[in-house]
């Protein structure tokens, strides 16, 4: 191993899942990091410490004696490669010597059944993996490039970004809403205007019959004006109505326009003013007086025989 094993590493270890555990591992080993699926040689030699890791801790080895199973494991490994499996015992029987000094009789015997019942059992796979480069795979596919035609090239200049495209085509969709409630405001305002002049007439073809058949008297009056009043009333009431409700709907056009997740290179949203214009006041000119008229007449009067004197 490059990095010898703490204890405190190995607690770090043994405290996570295998896949997190085998990730701190190799940090710890102080290993490149490495996609499993490219190296698999270096992801079964860090599987084999890891296992050999969580091995010792289970069997209840001390946190040490956890170090020094693993460091022995590496060095088994490390040196076994290339080798029959008659010098991989001889070698792990003159390295039992320390081993079994460090971690006791007991833990001793429980470890080197565990490295014969894995690592020696399955020695001729780890020394193909550890001795046989893997084959490189590599696809070899033949494809055509077709370049656009030469009629695209000013269409490509002009194009926009596909977020940019979709954020115009949300306004403009907004924008002929717009348009065609206004086309519909006109067509109704000109409706109702054209039924107020049919009502008018009619209030006064019904008053020029009513006139011809016989005279009018003061209650015919008083309900003739009361019809008339019921008529203004009832179409401005149908104003005030149609007012409020194009209002409310512009007021929410507005907001769905403003509401469409603008891209940022398009700089801030456009904002509306919400508020109605203040009407410019026209000054009133006061008619004159005839005292006022009279006083500027006598004044030039004056002013006149004054000049014809000198």
């Amino acid at each position: 191993m490059a990095t010898t094993l703490s204890t405190t590493a190995a607690q770090h270890v043994a405290s996570l899942s295998k896949e997190q555990g085998k990730q701190c591992l190799l940090k710890h080993l102080g290993w490149q990091p490495f996609n499993p699926e490219l190296a698999m040689r270096q992801d079964i030699h860090l599987d084999f410490l890891h296992d050999c890791l969580m091995f010792a801790v289970e069997k209840g080895f001390s946190w040490d004696q956890v170090c020094v199973a693993v460091e022995f494991s590496e060095q088994l490994l490390q040196e076994s490669i290339g080798k029959s499996l008659p010098d991989t015992l001889e070698l792990f029987k003159q390295k039992s010597e320390d081993l079994g000094f460090v971690l006791a009789s007991r833990n001793y015997k429980v470890y080197a059944e565990y490295v014969f019942l894995t690592f020696m059992r399955h020695y001729r796979l780890f020394q193909f993996v550890f001795t046989h480069d893997r084959e490189s795979e590599v696809p070899n596919v033949q494809l055509e490039i077709h370049t656009p035609p030469s009629s695209c090239s000013e269409a490509l200049k002009t194009a926009k970004e596909k977020r940019i495209w979709e954020y115009n085509q949300k306004y403009e969709a907004v924008e002929q809403k717009e348009r065609d409630c206004a086309e519909q405001r006109v067509a109704k305002r000109e409706k109702q205007a054209a039924e107020a002049i049919q009502q008018k007439e009619q209030i006064i073809k019904t008053v020029t019959d009513t006139q011809q058949q016989q005279p009018l008297n003061k209650e015919k009056v008083g309900e003739i004006i009361r019809e008339v009043l019921q008529a203004h009333t009832s179409a401005m009431v149908e104003k005030i109505k149609g007012n409020v409700t194009d209002m409310k709907e512009s007021l929410e056009l507005k907001l769905e326009k403003t509401s469409i997740p603008r891209p940022p290179n398009m700089g801030q949203p456009p904002r509306f003013n919400t508020k109605p214009k203040t009407p410019t006041v026209t000054p009133v000119r006061k008619p004159k007086s005839p005292k006022e008229d009279g006083k500027k007449s006598t004044g030039s009067s004056r002013s006149r025989s004054s000049a014809s004197k000198s």
